[in-house]
């Protein structure tokens, strides 16, 4: 089935307009002239209020206000006027009253104020980046909340605005075993049948995000990802499948300029696998669980479980001579292993077991 997949997109590819499938030839110019400096301060407020339900104000000035203080960014509003249509989405126009349609677009605009602020925090916190996604921890899902209602308000008036995704029945790729529920795209687009508008941090046009699910941790988490296309029309979609077949052949180089959190760095898996080496001189019985099952993978996928059972293994209770004079260099190869994590993550302090590979943690208890 993936095999047909990919060759559909490679003949879609051959066989559409490239005009009308280059995102640089339909996309209206990204955010400039300080208009993110405007942005990122407003996002930090809206952050605010989603937390304390108080109203603040973005200098004077509502969200959409923002795309209008300089006369050059015309071409980056939301009016249909102004940005260019989508020629696979002609025909395509928002449902309901003009009171629903101005409060998606408030929302929207509210939205992208709050992707440049969590860009922000990521920069402050050393961890910028062009491309990967963010770790939220989102006290009482309240941004959550706000992206969906989003979602919820979109779908209503046009299907191109917003759509939802099933990661286990492999409509994602993202997050695919720590999802415990559908994840979500929002285009950002005002007009139905508009091209999307790289109005997001990076020239990224498009809002990807869900609810996570970690072992041992109750935290409210959600994970963000802007890309720079979503699935609103079907030349979207295939450039969308082109990138994502791109990103499996990224070099090291590139991936260690992304934040991705499928990457694990190479010094990470050369460290835990020290530590496995050391558990598989355990006594075998000492190597599972009650269960039978194994304490520890020779290859877990992501961090979180590489902590989660070298902790466990740490916590072995055995009369085995021989598991007994493993363990202690099995607790300082492990202790190394923490060591280095702390080294290359020092924002994780509190919440290294929280990661995944190598993505941007956000704590919001922290605004």
């Amino acid at each position: 089935m993936k095999k047909i997949n990919i060759l559909l997109v490679c003949l879609l590819t051959f066989c559409a307009n490239k005009e009308n499938l280059s995102a640089s030839s339909h996309h209206p110019a990204t955010i400039q002239n300080g208009l993110d400096k405007k942005l990122t301060a407003a996002g930090e407020l809206y952050l605010r209020q989603v937390y304390t339900g108080m109203d603040y104000t973005a200098g004077g000035f509502t969200a959409l206000e923002l795309f209008s203080l300089n006369e050059s960014l015309k071409q980056q509003t939301r009016t249909s006027s102004t940005a260019k249509s989508d020629p696979l989405l002609i025909g395509k126009k928002a449902k309901g009253t003009t009171s629903d349609i101005q409060k998606r677009q408030e929302l929207l605009a509210r939205i992208i104020a709050i992707m440049w602020q969590l860009d922000a925090k990521a920069a402050a916190q050393g961890e910028g980046f062009t491309s990967g996604s963010f770790k939220v921890i989102d006290p009482g899902y309240k941004l959550y909340n706000l992206l969906l209602q989003y979602v919820k308000l979109a779908r209503t008036q046009s299907s191109s605005f917003a759509y939802e995704r099933n990661p286990q029945k492999g409509q994602s790729s993202h997050y695919k075993d720590a999802s415990p529920e559908s994840q979500f795209g929002i285009d950002v687009r005002f007009e139905a049948n508009e091209s999307s508008l790289q109005l997001l941090p990076r020239s990224k046009s498009h809002i990807m995000f869900g609810k996570l699910t970690i072992a041992d941790s109750k935290l409210p988490l959600l994970f963000i990802k802007l890309e720079s296309l979503g699935l609103g029309s079907l030349s979207d979609k295939i450039n969308h499948g082109i990138g994502f077949l791109k990103t499996r052949t990224d070099s090291k180089d590139l991936l260690e300029r992304t934040r991705k959190e499928k990457y694990i760095k190479p010094e990470i898996q050369e460290a835990y696998r020290k530590v496995f080496a050391i558990f598989k001189t355990f006594d075998s019985k000492d190597q599972q669980d009650n269960s039978k099952k194994p304490l520890m993978a020779e290859k877990p996928k992501n961090i979180s479980s590489m902590i989660e059972m070298i902790n466990k293994a740490k916590m072995i209770q055995t009369s085995s001579s021989k598991t007994q004079a493993a363990l202690s260099s099995f607790k300082a190869e492990g202790q190394k292993f923490m060591d280095l994590l702390a080294t290359l993550y020092p924002n994780d302090k509190e919440n290294i077991s929280l990661r995944t590979g190598h993505e941007v943690i956000i704590d919001l208890n922290k605004l």
